[in-house]
């Protein structure tokens, strides 16, 4: 039983739900990193966002690009792959656009395509 205003059972919680996904076929598999730091960045440039220059928790899919590639170490080829890893567990909401239907370039993105959560 959880109660989560005594916080009793969270942790109890949290083991029977580590062991559920270990359960499932596939897992444990291993997770580059790349992606974790690239986890910890996006966490960290979220809050300088926010609290030190009071702007919105967005960047758009070229700054995400960057950050990856040249701070986290993810190989350029695997950069959507992290943002799809990353929006599978909750750290940004990913918005993926379709290259082949609309053809834009990196200097035509206007709005964002990867937002924080």
């Amino acid at each position: 039983v959880v109660n989560a205003r005594a916080s009793s059972g969270v942790r109890n919680l949290r083991e029977g739900l580590y062991q559920l996904a270990l359960s499932q076929s596939g897992m444990p598999y291993k997770i580059p990193a790349s992606y974790l730091r690239l986890k910890s960045k996006v966490l960290e440039r979220r809050s300088q966002r926010v609290a030190i220059a009071d702007q919105p928790p967005v960047m758009t899919w070229i700054e995400f690009e960057d950050m990856a590639i040249r701070e986290c170490g993810v190989d350029s080829k695997h950069v959507s792959s992290a943002a799809t890893f990353l929006n599978d567990i909750g750290t940004i909401a990913y918005f993926p656009f379709d290259d082949s239907e609309n053809a834009r370039t990196s200097s035509d993105v206007e709005s964002p395509d990867a937002r924080f959560s």
